[in-house]
């Protein structure tokens, strides 16, 4: 992982809107494989956060599902506490039924267009105060999260889903002793820290895009 850097504050005021009425950020796959194009590293691509964001565009939701020639951006967590990292297990209210009761490393969720920092693209505290509203949505920390590293771009192929969607990838490192409280209890359970050292041997490696995340990462210590 690269060097980590102080988080921002994010306050986030929770959303009354239904997921499937939003408008997120999509690129044309074109634009998006042009961006990917020499940038493989690992098990991921060095693509910074913000050339995504300047070639992304809103769509409702509904239609960027299906539509195949677009890529949703999701911003995607992986939350450590020293040799341990945060694991949950998925219930059988997550809408993708492929998904339940599977376990996994990667939080996060789409990018709601209507928070687009594009007035402080260049602003790396303003982007990712952006990017982390998704974390927030999904988590509470007591105390507040203390340092992110970004990681890139996860983009697997292997099913019309994952061609669909790619995470944009930060590892967050917690204080000791961080209280970690779930905001979405009816998607989420069973929220704890796994060793490190034995991750491999985890249920999350189920998980193809926990997999792929933890492969890179071991493969960069």
């Amino acid at each position: 992982m690269g060097a980590w850097n102080d988080l921002v504050a994010v306050d986030v005021p929770r959303r009354r809107i239904n997921p499937l009425d939003e408008d997120i950020l999509v690129l044309d796959r074109n634009v998006f494989e042009a961006l990917k194009s020499g940038k493989s590293v690992g098990r991921l691509f060095d693509i910074h956060y913000r050339d995504l964001l300047s070639a992304a565009r809103p769509l409702h939701r509904v239609k960027a599902e299906a539509d195949i020639s677009l890529v949703q951006l999701i911003p995607s967590f992986i939350v450590f506490q020293g040799d341990r990292v945060l694991s949950f297990k998925r219930t059988r209210k997550t809408p993708e039924q492929r998904l339940h009761d599977t376990y996994s490393i990667v939080f996060g969720g789409h990018l709601q267009a209507e928070d687009s920092p594009a007035l402080f693209a260049d602003d790396d505290a303003e982007v990712e105060r952006f990017l982390f509203r998704e974390l927030h949505e999904e988590l509470a920390f007591d105390p507040p999260l203390r340092q992110s590293s970004y990681v890139g771009v996860l983009h697997l192929e292997g099913t019309a889903f994952e061609q669909q969607h790619a995470g944009v990838v930060f590892a967050v490192d917690l204080e000791p002793k961080t209280d970690v409280r779930s905001l979405e209890p009816g998607y989420q359970s069973t929220l704890r820290f796994v060793s490190w050292d034995g991750i491999s041997e985890s249920p999350v490696m189920e998980d193809r895009w926990s997999a792929a995340c933890i492969a890179h990462l071991l493969e960069a210590e």
